[in-house]
């Protein structure tokens, strides 16, 4: 249904986050199944701990300064609230410390993986309050399963600098190799399956005799997701 409105990784990322707003996740699911985006990251993407679905793919080039790079990502994303708030201190962070602004120029760390790392803190906390109401023997049903956060602007720039601050290269690495195994792997299974398709051929159709009543439709299965528990965090000033 939205295939032809998407033409790029940043269209998709915003349908994507439409889709999850009203909560139509078979058709996130479909759409993102299309465009080749790793299980995991839907799943995660889905409950609230990826802060966009896909990774925007940035050019393999030399920075001049970790500013320039911070700049160029920020635009890319265009997420002129909670992304830009983080960016914006993470470029005044670079102008200030010479250290900071080497870990933001390694090749595999960006500022939308950052913020995925800080949509991971959030969610592990969102996940421990839940289980907090759950033992402390509240009852928890419906919309009472999603629970809210405010965080501080403080706790966000620390899991910002925390995560430039990862040692995680060689993880990066094995990460990319793999998805891009399964990602070599869909595609040759849906060229075969295209390709069976396209060459058989029905050698004796059945025809369904007459006043025969038609096969009942199986029912489809209905998908049972639980909603997200953290699908927004706001930024508390302090």
């Amino acid at each position: 249904m939205f295939e032809k409105m998407i033409h790029n990784t940043e269209e998709l990322n915003a349908m994507a986050v439409h889709l999850r707003l009203s909560q139509n996740f078979s058709e996130l699911k479909s759409l993102a199944a299309k465009w080749l985006v790793p299980e995991d990251h839907i799943q995660d993407f889905i409950s609230g701990k990826r802060a966009q679905l896909a990774e925007i793919p940035l050019e393999e080039k030399e920075y001049s300064s970790a500013v320039e790079k911070l700049r160029e990502e920020m635009w890319l994303l265009k997420d002129q609230m909670f992304t830009d708030i983080v960016s914006r201190y993470l470029i005044q962070k670079a102008e200030e410390n010479p250290a900071f602004s080497m870990q933001v120029l390694q090749k595999h760390k960006t500022i939308q993986k950052c913020m995925n790392y800080i949509m991971e803190q959030a969610y592990s906390i969102a996940q421990k309050e839940h289980e907090k109401r759950v033992n402390g023997k509240q009852p928890v049903t419906g919309r009472e399963q999603n629970v809210a956060l405010g965080i501080s602007e403080i706790q966000v720039y620390q899991w910002a600098e925390d995560y430039y601050a990862l040692d995680d290269a060689k993880q990066e690495a094995d990460k990319k190799e793999k998805e891009q195994k399964k990602r070599i792997s869909k595609q040759k299974k849906s060229v075969q399956q295209n390709g069976k398709k396209k060459t058989s051929v029905k050698t004796s159709p059945t025809i369904p005799a007459k006043n025969s009543a038609p096969a009942p439709a199986k029912k489809k299965k209905e998908e049972n997701i639980q909603l997200s528990m953290f699908d927004m965090m706001q930024l508390d000033n302090e």
